[in-house]
């Protein structure tokens, strides 16, 4: 994403702040707010349009007295978002944050993911196989520690419904297509300009989610918020193609047939629960 709003930056002349961000680190959060905020100041009285990037929480805006901005997410399914990582807990740039998890009890990063997946002790899953609530963090917002679960939950799902657009990253090409439908100035001719940036380049983990590794994360992880979420959001993009007649095109990269077709049947039973 960051990538394609460079390119639109010099195609469409908006104006953008890329903001860092770190949340665990110390006073993290209340910088990471202080930065946004400050982004914000800059650019609102320097032009009519212009966009903030970064790994960021939902934030209330209005109760500084600035005016609200639109949100955008874009996620990815938390199958595959726990494959990416336990990948980048292994690679250099996540080195540090790699040699505290090898020293946890549980800790398997030396392993291949579907190794570490499927021959994880019963006193691990929860360490291993649970869902590291991303999703459940960036929606809830600030604040969130000391909130009951269902307090909790209510705040999540009421400020998901308030973004102004919610894509996948297993369909970038109709999510990147209905951003431009949504926010027509930023977004103009997104989806033409995506098409021209190189595609992710195939890492080492190709191929390394069957169908086994993915059966064993759904159910584990079944009824979780994260899940719901991502359903949710993969929905909205399906719904809204549909609604302009066009058909979405979902693509599970790195991912065996067996396990695209197990995470798209869960998905299929979600809508049949939930009525959509």
């Amino acid at each position: 994403m960051r990538a394609l709003l460079y390119e639109l930056e010099k195609e469409n002349h908006v104006k953008g702040a890329h903001i860092t961000t770190c949340d665990h680190c110390i006073n993290g959060q209340q910088r990471t707010q202080r930065k946004f905020f400050d982004a914000y100041d800059d650019l609102v009285n320097t032009t009519q349009d212009f966009y903030i990037v970064g790994h960021a929480r939902w934030l209330d805006f209005s109760v500084t007295g600035r005016i609200q901005p639109s949100y955008i997410n874009i996620l990815r399914h938390p199958v595959l978002r726990h494959r990416s990582e336990y990948y980048y807990f292994r690679s250099r740039k996540g080195e540090l944050h790699s040699k505290e998890r090898a020293k946890e009890e549980c800790s398997c990063y030396k392993k291949k993911f579907s190794d570490c997946i499927l021959n994880s002790s019963p006193e691990c899953s929860e360490s291993v196989l649970r869902f590291a609530g991303v999703y459940t963090s960036y929606f809830c917002g600030y604040n969130c520690d000391n909130m009951t679960d269902i307090s909790k939950n209510e705040r999540i799902f009421r400020n998901f419904d308030s973004y102004a657009f919610v894509g996948v990253t297993e369909d970038m090409k109709s999510s990147v297509f209905l951003l431009g439908k949504t926010f027509p100035h930023i977004f103009r001719n997104a989806d033409a300009i995506y098409a021209k940036i190189d595609p992710v380049k195939l890492q080492e983990y190709t191929f390394d989610l069957s169908e086994q590794v993915a059966q064993k994360l759904l159910n584990f992880n079944k009824g979780s918020v994260e899940l719901e979420l991502y359903y949710r959001a993969l929905n909205r993009v399906i719904e809204s193609m549909s609604s302009i007649r066009l058909r979405p095109n979902l693509v599970f990269r790195n991912t065996s047939p067996g396990a695209t077709q197990l995470i798209l049947k869960y998905f299929q039973t979600w809508k049949d629960k939930v009525g959509r």
